[in-house]
């Protein structure tokens, strides 16, 4: 009863520290520096978004003042004397051009920097994917490397044993021995590569991750839909493509902002006053004015301007143009990457199976001996080689599954199934 107690609590405590790779994204995602730092900006532009809808609120202002009077030509009476005054003014603006267009501009630039959380959204996914599969390809060739080292130090106690015997010749001993330390020496770097994707993926997602903690592996999948689709899709989830669109609104926003210059404002407003040489002024008056406004010439920076904003319309659109080309290019390039990875794989399994039946040989010929020990050497190498060029043709493949997520706007492709 106890002995299963402690299975279960081995199974509870390996699986509560068992790091998924959509585990691995959340962490990312709650602690990435420059992903803070953009929602800081998205809530900076929303509050100059709001500060941007003033104009349509009426406006008060008190005024409190002190006037001497040292020499009056108009009134001499009032030489050197002191006056004070008080107002209060209560106003509106009737009719203001500019202002319609500067609250949609703030709102705009609001959207613009709302769509850009899910830029660096994404481009963190892809680079926790990465790191995340690095590491568990280079877990893997860590114990490829193991493995080719314990076999290396079988082929070396082989040869030693046989020379003992007097069946084996001290040359072959020594070349076992060197093909034994080349194995050692490839196990330590291979520890080192994987200390190394480690400490990026830890670092990117501020969490310590051990090997024994990444729980998800590297294996066969298939793309639920053509290229064609994954185009569609792009161009209605990629925030890049979002983000242009917003930009070519708030250009065409500008542009209409540079023509109010040729509208006049109008400006009611009720004021009430008292003037007097006395600290507290009796005499008061109380007036409404309306005012209309209009610029009749300021030079031509108006009209400059205008013209302008219409290149810029014309810019951005060339800028959404190439936006788009450069992500179905993206798709494209990705959806080749990945089929030539399905064929490496395949040629990678094949190359692996052969590898295998030659060691297997080639070990059992020079243990009766009938083989020769630099072949039995080169086979274990080429088993190595073959295992970990599979590790390497599956972490291409998801390579190039995470660029293509990414220049499609998805987290997971195979959500579309």
């Amino acid at each position: 009863m106890k002995k299963l107690v402690v299975f279960f609590i081995l199974i509870f405590y390996s699986n509560l520290y068992a790091l998924t790779l959509e585990d691995a994204i959340d962490y990312g995602i709650k602690n990435y520096n420059l992903l803070a730092e953009q929602k800081y900006k998205k809530d900076a532009s929303l509050l100059r978004y709001k500060a941007s809808l003033d104009p349509y609120y009426p406006y008060l202002d008190i005024g409190i003042g002190y006037s001497n009077y040292i020499n009056s030509h108009i009134n001499p009476a009032i030489d050197n004397k002191g006056f004070y005054s008080g107002s209060l003014s209560l106003g509106y603006k009737i009719y203001e051009p500019r202002r319609e267009h500067q609250k949609n501009n703030q709102q705009y630039v609001y959207l613009y920097e709302k769509y850009q959380i899910d830029v660096i959204k994404n481009d963190l996914i892809k680079l926790i994917k990465d790191y995340y599969y690095k590491a568990v390809s280079d877990r893997e060739i860590a114990k490829i490397r193991e493995e080719s080292y314990q076999l290396a130090q079988k082929i070396y106690e082989l040869s030693k044993a046989k020379f003992e015997v007097g069946i084996a010749r001290i040359s072959e001993v020594s070349q076992s021995r060197v093909n034994l330390e080349n194995s050692k020496m490839e196990l330590l770097n291979a520890k080192a590569a994987l200390a190394k994707s480690l400490s990026d993926l830890s670092s990117l997602i501020a969490l310590e991750v051990k090997p024994e903690d990444l729980l998800d592996g590297l294996s066969i999948f298939s793309i639920p839909v053509a290229e064609e689709e994954l185009r569609k899709l792009a161009v209605e989830r990629r925030p890049e493509i979002i983000k242009e669109l917003i930009n070519e609104k708030r250009l065409e926003v500008e542009r209409r902002l540079t023509r109010a210059d040729f509208y006049p404002s109008i400006t009611a407003s009720l004021i009430y006053r008292r003037y007097d040489d006395k600290f507290f002024p009796s005499p008061d008056e109380s007036r409404f004015d309306i005012n209309l406004t209009y610029n009749v010439f300021s030079g031509f920076g108006k009209f400059y301007r205008m013209d302008a904003s219409k290149l810029e319309m014309e810019a951005q659109k060339k800028r959404l143009d190439e936006t788009k080309r450069n992500i179905y290019l993206e798709i494209k390039k990705n959806y080749i990457d990945m089929d030539t990875a399905f064929q490496r794989i395949k040629a990678a399994e094949d190359i692996l199976a052969a590898a295998e039946k030659t060691y297997e040989q080639t070990y059992e010929e020079y243990r009766i001996g009938r083989g020769d020990i630099l072949n039995l050497i080169q086979s274990e190498l080429n088993l190595a080689s073959a295992r970990i060029q599979k590790v390497n043709a599956f972490y291409l493949l998801y390579q190039a599954k995470n660029s293509l997520e990414r220049a499609v706007g998805l987290t997971n492709i195979e959500e579309l199934k």
